[in-house]
């Protein structure tokens, strides 16, 4: 997915290479698709399974701006989505957010 022209935010979302379990059928089918249900501030978002280096995993979750990221997290639904990881993976995400300044 290329990124939307609204967004001027992006989260990344690192799940480190362990032996950890990651279900990435359920992740992509199911996990993702919540977030987007419970965030209508969500523009777009992508995932990549690495074959090596310090990640397995890299979401990339597109926002409008900072600010309607900080929406999404304060809302009620985070809970559930949260409450949703044990069904995909046991490794601990690692959040990472930022401006986006150039895209093609």
């Amino acid at each position: 997915m290329s990124v939307p022209a609204s967004a001027n935010f992006c989260v990344s979302v690192a799940y480190p290479r362990t032996e950890k379990t990651f279900d990435m059928a359920y992740y992509v089918a199911n996990h993702m698709p919540l977030c987007q249900k419970h965030w209508p501030q969500v523009l777009g978002w992508n995932v990549v399974e690495y074959a090596e280096g310090p990640n397995a995993v890299l979401t990339s979750i597109y926002f409008g701006s900072k600010e309607t990221f900080d929406a999404a997290i304060a809302s009620e639904a985070t809970p559930t989505i949260m409450a949703d990881l044990p069904n995909y993976t046991d490794a601990q995400p690692v959040l990472a957010g930022g401006a986006i300044k150039a895209r093609s």
